[in-house]
């Protein structure tokens, strides 16, 4: 905060730990949460889930310095060295640690955490959580049928869920959500991760592309 602007009686008292202070920062932050953030949860997972899986792709496909030309925000990577356009001029080894790319959806700025042992992270804005539209929708529908296509942009929309969830969403049985689910994951649109006792769908790149596809700009 001090970075930003002169310091305040408040946050003066914050960097002396005053808990008057504390407390009223520790309700600010449970009001953003429950009147900002968790109405458009499903929104911030399909916005951050699809920026992972766009970079994810660019990575494989034209390795590290395209993946980075794709972040924008004035990254660049010249001669070995990553800038960043931070409010603060500082050099940083990278060393054996790995370095990390995190979208963040309440983000407009790119942010860099605070330096761990193990990894370095970058944090990114995420963007707006996708849209489809309708002649849209009805291409998928035509060409997945309804089902299926439903199914796609259930597993889009949340960023990931679980079987019973699909079902749960989509208004049908675990065992029909799962033969939906089947089909899109032998359509590479899917993949389908264990998480302890239940099963996590989330969509492949080829499956956010398929349901969001980009809208061309005009020249």
């Amino acid at each position: 905060m001090f970075a930003c602007r002169s310091p305040t009686p408040f946050t003066k008292a914050l960097a002396e730990g005053d808990e008057r202070a504390g407390g009223v920062l520790a309700n600010a932050i449970d009001h953003l949460r429950s009147t900002a953030v968790e109405p458009q949860r499903s929104g911030i997972r399909s916005a951050v889930a699809t920026r992972a899986v766009s970079l994810s792709h660019r990575y494989v496909t034209g390795g590290a310095s395209a993946m980075l030309r794709q972040l924008g925000h004035g990254i660049r990577l010249r001669r070995g060295v990553l800038e960043l356009p931070t409010c603060f001029d500082a050099d940083l080894e990278l060393d054996e640690r790995l370095l990390q790319i995190q979208a963040v959806a309440l983000s407009r700025r790119v942010t860099l955490a605070e330096p761990a042992d193990g990894h370095l992270t970058i944090r990114i804005p995420a963007g707006s959580a996708p849209r489809t539209e309708p002649d849209q929708e009805a291409a998928l529908r035509s060409l997945l049928g309804a089902g299926r296509a439903a199914a796609l942009e259930c597993i889009v929309a949340s960023g990931g869920v679980t079987g019973r969830q699909l079902a749960s969403r989509l208004g049908v049985s675990n065992a029909a959500a799962s033969r939906h689910a089947a089909v899109l994951r032998r359509a590479s649109l899917i993949r389908t991760l264990r998480r302890g006792q239940a099963v996590e769908h989330i969509a492949t790149s080829l499956g956010y592309h398929l349901a969001q596809p980009e809208t061309p700009t005009a020249p």
